[in-house]
């Protein structure tokens, strides 16, 4: 799989274009006209950025992407906010029915924050149903009336999904019949209480599946991947730390010296001298050079040609992205490998307008390096020490300073849920809500295709 993901990546290889499935008209709901549709995904209501967050199984590969606006936090507690939280809803809803977003996600799940506001909106007829869970905030009807559950029952009928948030409590346990994810925060629970929550769940609704999210040390992670859950979510996936950090792996050592050649444009027999140190480094060099994706005629057995014909350029983006491929001791290695390539094409798509190409290539390995200092369980100080970046990448990556780090700024924002939303974020990059939150979305279909092609 690696190196199908390092084809596509390098550009040696292109996959044959998927087509968007075509989902079947819901015989509940009065289908949204074209033009109207098209009205609808051109309007994005709020002005508001996109939170996204990765779900993964307890062996921690990925299932699939959780998105809310930033603002819900705060208008969930707005006792007047009823049509305000609407436009939000649909703000939301309009960023996955616009033609772009509607390309297939693959097999990954799709989960979005709404209330059940949602549930008579024209926009949601728009919504492909099958791949889409739609998670209602349900707290401010604790209990469904009679109309809301007969109208998700016929919803469900039709291939539409939902979940419903249970905080500490679980007082909207009335709601479960009809879901088919149960969201459950992490920190809202004692690990008595929620071994009990889940115990009810699965008497109530054993159909349902459990996220449990908001996961954010070690520790919480140990637990919930001991628990009988099916998804979890949280920052510790993204932000977590070695229990006890040590040196850096000689392996990588050898690899970052390699990098700092390659940046430096030196001889191919100085870096090919450099990679036979590493005999399983130099076997995976020559595996890829010489893989059918190549187009290569006659065969390459030897490092120093290997380089020559991959040139500076492709063979940094092969080595860079060959950190993120060693295994983690914890099984995380598709998380962080997500996570990076994510960033790295995200600062790609919002750079390609406000900088050069020579600089596009930059962006993306600012956004890809900076999971390092996660992956490596290392100061990212330390880290850039042994790698000769120019200054203006070693300065966004170590202190978030320099023409790049705007852009990094925004792309980790992303990830935060946690964080007020500062106009300035957007000033200092010169890009918009909008921009960001579909540069996320391009970047999911982008990564999609990436493991399809494997």
């Amino acid at each position: 799989m690696a190196f199908s993901l390092f084809k596509r990546l390098l550009g040696l290889d292109t996959p044959s274009p998927v087509a968007a499935p075509r989902p079947s008209p819901a015989p509940s709901l009065s289908r949204v006209p074209a033009d109207t549709q098209a009205d609808l995904s051109e309007r994005t209501g709020p002005a508001t950025m996109l939170h996204r967050d990765l779900m993964v199984s307890r062996e921690l590969q990925i299932l699939g992407h959780h998105f809310r606006l930033r603002e819900s936090v705060q208008r969930r507690h707005d006792a007047a906010a009823g049509e305000l939280t609407r436009m939000y809803d649909e703000a939301l809803l309009r960023h996955f029915i616009a033609e772009e977003a509607l390309r297939p996600f693959g097999q990954k799940l799709i989960c979005l924050d709404v209330s059940i506001h949602v549930l008579d909106s024209a926009l949601l007829a728009a919504l492909p149903p099958g791949q889409f869970v739609l998670i209602l905030d349900v707290s401010t009807q604790p209990q469904p009336c009679a109309e809301t559950a007969e109208l998700m029952r016929r919803l469900r009928a039709s291939g539409y999904q939902f979940g419903i948030r249970l905080d500490g409590q679980g007082e909207a346990k009335s709601w479960l019949p009809l879901v088919d994810l149960v969201h459950l925060s992490m920190p809202e629970h004692h690990p008595e209480s929620l071994s009990a929550m889940l115990t009810d769940i699965q008497s109530i609704a054993p159909h349902a599946k459990v996220l449990l999210a908001d996961i954010r040390f070690y520790e919480e992670m140990q637990t919930a991947r001991q628990l009988p859950v099916e998804m979890l979510e949280g920052r510790y996936l993204r932000h977590r730390e070695p229990v006890q950090p040590g040196d850096l792996d000689a392996g990588y050592m050898r690899l970052l010296e390699t990098l700092n050649l390659v940046r430096a444009e030196a001889d191919a027999a100085d870096i090919a001298r450099s990679l036979k140190f590493d005999p399983l480094l130099s076997f995976k060099l020559l595996r890829f050079v010489n893989s059918p994706a190549a187009g290569l005629v006659t065969p390459v057995d030897s490092i120093e040609r290997a380089v020559i014909v991959l040139g500076h350029q492709q063979l940094y983006r092969w080595l860079s992205l060959l950190l993120y491929s060693q295994a983690q001791p914890d099984g995380g290695q598709p998380v962080l490998m997500a996570t990076a390539l994510m960033r790295g094409r995200m600062m790609e798509l919002l750079g390609k307008r406000l900088f050069k190409r020579e600089h596009h290539d930059a962006l993306f390995t600012v956004g890809l390096f900076s999971v390092l200092d996660v992956m490596l369980g290392q100061p990212m100080a330390k880290i850039v020490d042994h790698l000769s970046l120019p200054a203006e990448m070693a300065s966004a990556l170590v202190s978030r300073e320099g023409r790049y780090a705007s852009l990094l700024e925004l792309v980790l924002a992303c990830e935060e849920g946690d964080q007020p939303e500062a106009d300035a974020l957007f000033e200092a990059a010169h890009v918009t809500r909008l921009e960001v939150s579909r540069a996320q979305i391009e970047a999911l279909h982008w990564m999609e295709e990436v493991g399809q092609a494997s």
